[in-house]
């Protein structure tokens, strides 16, 4: 966070950091070093729970994170997460659809109460 801050205000830079920076940043500051898998899903996923916007993107030069500064932004996040959620839920559909068909209908994946909110994405 205070690494998006500081490039945010000090620097007045608007472009996104490649993760690959901030993970460089974090392992100077801390001497710890995190996989990009581990940062993705331990820090960032963890500040936007929080309620923290951060926009993200994973096209040409906008590659990385950053605060946003405008609705290109906020629509650079969405469009990325619709690029990644889409085709993962139009798979499960089709398997999940495989294996009802295969099993004559006794068995649905996504049959148990834990899956409530995957159905109604499906529907």
């Amino acid at each position: 966070m205070k690494l998006f801050l500081l490039y945010s205000k000090a620097y007045q830079q608007h472009d996104y950091i490649p993760t690959k920076e901030i993970l460089a940043h974090i392992k100077i500051g801390k001497g710890e070093h995190l996989s990009e898998q581990y940062f993705r899903s331990k820090v960032i996923a963890k500040l936007r729970d929080q309620g923290v916007l951060i926009a993200s993107s994973s096209l040409g030069e906008k590659k990385g994170y950053k605060l946003p500064t405008s609705e290109e932004d906020l629509y650079d996040f969405v469009n990325h997460i619709n690029r990644m959620i889409v085709p993962m839920l139009s798979r499960l559909k089709k398997c999940r659809e495989a294996i009802k068909e295969a099993t004559q209908g006794n068995l649905d994946l996504l049959g148990g109460p834990e899956y409530e909110t995957l159905r109604e994405f499906l529907r």
